[in-house]
């Protein structure tokens, strides 16, 4: 399922943090990876100068000026000579509007994995991987995973293994496209499984997929909940098979999620977007969104067919 792992660089060391668990990604699932920059088609004057001044800034003697090209393929290959994994690391230029050239360079090169970094609490990185993170989060086919970068470390850095991954459901076929995701990880790391289930009696009323046909909130108690989704969690592990740890929670996912996150060591969070609708409507609008900005493990987004 993951062959081809798609890093976006653009000079910066927060852009780089994502390298560390890129190539952990890659060494356990024997995955090769491939660097991109984009350039602006002009003369890549914006982006360009941000590599030119990070080649720069971190090269040993220095330099004579030179394309903008030239200096991006220095710089990626410098990157690259520094990751060690079975497969060889493979860098790519191109030219153009960003996310868009992210989007192309992932479909011309069979990837079936982009990561990227957000900058913690803050939100989503700007510049290079600001709105551009954004539109690839929206848009892109393939599975994305967001790394916040103040719990990322570069490559070179001790990485430690996964251990848990978590899968969240709501209870719909849509969600459930992530638990094969999460299997597969939790098989190349040797991590445990983990499926969360977060109701409360506000979800009756904005999820028709949970309980249909939605009627009086007083007809669902919170018992009552937590009964249903404890036995639909029995369903999907008998269906699976092997060791899945379920896991009913009542309140805000958001919290519940990120708590889970937290207790459990060296996690990583699986869950699935509502393809052309957005990247952050899981159950409710801000769910997804909130798990990126606040859960202290990488978060794999994965698109689920409208």
């Amino acid at each position: 399922m993951y062959k081809k792992i798609l890093v976006p660089l653009d000079g910066s060391e927060l852009a780089e943090r994502t390298l560390g668990t890129a190539a952990e990604l890659a060494d356990k699932l024997s995955a090769s990876l491939l660097l991109v920059t984009v350039l602006s088609k002009s003369d890549g004057a914006d982006q360009g100068g941000a590599v030119q001044r990070a080649a720069s800034a971190r090269a040993a003697t220095p330099t004579p000026a030179a394309a903008p090209s030239e200096t991006a393929e220095r710089y990626l290959l410098d990157k690259a000579g520094m990751i060690k994994l079975p497969n060889p690391v493979k860098t790519l230029v191109r030219f153009g509007d960003p996310a868009s050239e992210i989007m192309a360079a992932a479909a011309a090169e069979q990837a079936s994995l982009i990561a990227m970094t957000t900058r913690g609490r803050s939100g989503l990185v700007r510049g290079l991987l600001g709105s551009v993170t954004d539109r690839v989060l929206h848009a892109s086919p393939i599975p994305v995973m967001i790394a916040r970068s103040d719990n990322s470390q570069p490559y070179g850095s001790r990485i430690e293994p996964v251990e848990n991954v978590i899968v969240p459901l709501d209870g719909s076929q849509r969600a459930e496209v992530a638990i094969a995701h999460g299997q597969i990880l939790a098989k190349a790391f040797g991590a445990q499984l983990h499926l969360i289930r977060v109701v409360s009696l506000l979800q009756v009323g904005y999820s028709a997929e949970l309980y249909a046909p939605v009627g009086d909130y007083d007809t669902f108690s919170r018992k009552e909940l937590e009964k249903d989704a404890a036995e639909y969690l029995e369903r999907v592990v008998r269906r699976e098979g092997g060791q899945i740890h379920a896991h009913v929670a009542y309140g805000n996912p958001r919290a519940h999620i990120v708590e889970l996150a937290t207790k459990l060591p060296r996690s990583l969070v699986v869950m699935t977007t509502r393809g052309h609708t957005g990247a952050t409507r899981w159950v409710l609008g801000s769910t997804a969104d909130g798990i990126l900005r606040t859960a202290p493990a990488p978060t794999l987004l994965v698109r689920a067919a409208d």
